[in-house]
């Protein structure tokens, strides 16, 4: 999670969060209360690059003169919003919004590099999060300390013997189905939005089989030990990410879509709405909204959850 009780500045835009990690405006101090609407997503839904006003959350909350609380996370899969909603579902939101996907698809997580899928990951406490959970005065020792990781990884390469995908959809829409199955239980109407995704310049050429070879000879060098050999065809795999990931986003939505149909689940179609001739102006970057972008999903929000009531 963020951290608690944060004042900071961010991509050029103020962050401030509750005690639990939550972002919130600057003028509240928590909004754990009555909340009508619960957003958990990613950074894309935390609101990268845009104020706090700006984020669907926010936007769509204050449309509707709904209470809200903005549970996403920087970096967060649906393997990580299931331990959020766990944690959360007490405070009975009437509407939540289930934003995750981009991570999911990755391969690499911001604050581990264990070559493990997130499931294995979060059966036990990560043990690179010890340090940073400490809440040091200063800063110095976690730099330190993803300084030592990343040296250790230049000899010892073990982590790049499997490049798992942090959450396949098997696993993801088990997960997505445990969690809307208990929030309609609850009487709660959880509101699907897919992953947009916007390269300006995409690789006509790529191949899903281009980035699959180069994981598979990083994993090999790195299976006899030849680091500084794994390392460097691992520089070639990720520049294919971009690419991959715009291929496989596609593929997720489709999934997504047909999964809320079969369940007859709400879902806002977030790709179709920014990835259009207007795309450059609704993205803050390839994965992120920008403050217009977010202003469109809010609006398809709204719509959805007017027409409903």
């Amino acid at each position: 999670m963020q951290k608690p009780n944060l004042n900071t500045t961010f991509e050029n835009q103020k962050i401030h969060t509750d005690s639990e990690g939550f972002r919130i405006s600057d003028e509240k101090i928590n909004l754990l209360t009555n909340p009508k609407i619960l957003t958990l997503g990613p950074s894309s839904a935390f609101g990268w690059g845009v104020a706090n006003k700006d984020t669907y959350t926010s936007v769509s909350a204050k449309k509707l003169n709904f209470e809200h609380i903005n549970a996403s996370g920087v970096g967060h899969s649906i393997a990580q919003g299931q331990r959020i909603w766990s944690k959360i579902k007490k405070v009975n939101p009437k509407y939540v919004l289930i934003a995750y996907g981009v991570n999911d698809l990755d391969k690499f997580r911001f604050f581990d590099s264990d070559s493990l899928n997130d499931k294995e990951f979060f059966q036990h406490e990560p043990h690179a999060l010890k340090i940073d959970k400490l809440l040091l005065p200063s800063d110095s020792a976690i730099v330190i300390s993803l300084v030592l990781r990343q040296l250790s990884h230049t000899f010892y390469c073990d982590q790049l013997i499997n490049s798992p995908q942090r959450v396949e959809w098997p696993e993801y829409e088990k997960i997505l189905s445990m969690m809307t199955d208990e929030m309609l239980k609850a009487g709660i109407k959880p509101i699907i939005i897919n992953t947009p995704f916007f390269l300006v310049h995409p690789n006509p050429r790529f191949k899903e089989s281009d980035i699959l070879n180069a994981y598979r000879e990083v994993n090999s060098f790195a299976a006899k030990g030849y680091c500084k050999e794994a390392h460097e065809k691992l520089k070639i795999a990720k520049s294919l990410e971009p690419f991959n990931i715009n291929q496989k986003v596609i593929e997720l939505n489709r999934l997504l879509k047909e999964f809320a149909n079969k369940n007859n689940l709400s879902i806002v179609d977030a790709h179709s709405l920014l990835v259009n001739q207007n795309a450059k102006e609704n993205f803050y970057d390839p994965v992120h909204p920008s403050a217009k972008g977010h202003k469109l999903i809010a609006d398809e929000i709204v719509k959805l959850i007017q027409e409903k009531n």
